[in-house]
């Protein structure tokens, strides 16, 4: 399987291919239209380091599956909690990545340790499809701030 067919099937259309435009959207218009605070994006890399330490492989006879905790929705959860303001294309974004960043980098160790071959390491990232939670957290994300952004107006 190469790369190509693997970024349109089925359920990784949703939770990689998607987001992953989308991203790339975020960057070159909003992005450079209203860009995070700074302080925001140092938090980000550090939260994407919290969430590498933080994941790790389940390895079982029928299937292997990254557990982890996702650093940077906490951070946000605790940020909007004391009033700050992000754009929920931000969150999405920023979550997403974080995300992206810590399943490839975890994917690529597989490679170094012998457990997989570089043809198909791409495959565990985003494997769930649309129920993998490089899908479902950056849209929480982008959710919890709308959400909360509409709560302060009421």
């Amino acid at each position: 399987m190469n790369v190509l067919h693997y970024l349109l099937s089925g359920g990784i259309i949703f939770s990689v291919t998607a987001p992953w435009i989308f991203v790339v959207y975020w960057y070159m218009v909003e992005g450079k239209r209203n860009p995070p605070p700074t302080a925001v994006v140092w938090q980000w890399m550090l939260c994407v380091l919290g969430s590498y330490y933080m994941s790790f492989w389940t390895v079982t006879d029928d299937f292997r599956a990254l557990t982890g905790v996702n650093v940077f929705f906490i951070y946000l959860c605790i940020y909007l909690y004391l009033g700050n303001k992000i754009t929920p294309s931000t969150a999405y974004a920023l979550t997403f990545l974080d995300m992206w960043i810590v399943d490839f980098k975890r994917a690529s160790e597989l490679i170094v340790m012998g457990e997989n071959t570089f043809s198909n390491f791409f495959e565990g990232i985003g494997g769930a499809g649309i129920f993998d939670a490089l899908c479902i957290y950056p849209f929480l994300a982008a959710i919890l701030v709308r959400y909360v952004r509409w709560r302060r107006q009421a």
